[in-house]
């Protein structure tokens, strides 16, 4: 897929921002958002929850204001990152997932190339990474695994660029 782009006339740099507190950064920002939303039905319907988002909720219960606002400050630097990125780049292409699509029968993806992911959230990493950046982003497929599974990238662009990130999806 980058070949492709690269024979529309698309110039290629292979750098990449820094986002590596990204993890650090989302999971007691979600953590404190799901225990905002959904605490009163961990304590009124437990049962109609299930163990991820209950974990996720117990997480958030647990923060303190210092957790959460070293996590903002982490998400604040990998936006300031990003859009540094984006002064030099027009876009920033990753692929949409590490993994093709697993089996609808499997809650999340456990493992990845021999490494067993620690909880459910760790496989979404390059999903949530971008969406801590509050830049617009897409999704498109571009083509298929050995196993006929689809395969995406993702593409970001600066804010207010929907336009011109469309425009390049198309």
């Amino acid at each position: 897929s980058i070949a492709l782009l690269e024979n529309e006339g698309v110039n290629i740099n292979y750098s990449c921002p820094d986002m590596s507190q990204a993890d650090q950064a989302f999971r007691p920002l979600r953590a404190a958002q799901f225990a905002g939303m959904w605490s009163h039905v961990l304590r009124t319907n437990k049962d109609l929850l299930k163990p991820e988002v209950v974990w996720n909720i117990e997480q958030g219960l647990n923060l303190t204001s210092s957790d959460i606002s070293g996590a903002e400050l982490k998400r604040s630097k990998i936006r300031a990152n990003i859009l540094e990125y984006l002064k030099v780049n027009d876009f920033f292409i990753l692929p949409a997932a590490p993994v093709v699509a697993n089996l609808a029968e499997d809650r999340f993806v456990k493992e990845i190339d021999g490494v067993r992911m620690k909880d459910y959230l760790e496989w979404l990493l390059l999903g949530y990474t971008i969406s801590l950046t509050g830049c617009p982003a897409i999704s498109i497929p571009c083509g298929f695994s050995s196993e006929g599974l689809p395969v995406g990238l993702q593409i970001v662009a600066g804010p207010y660029q929907e336009k011109k990130l469309l425009r390049l999806a198309a």
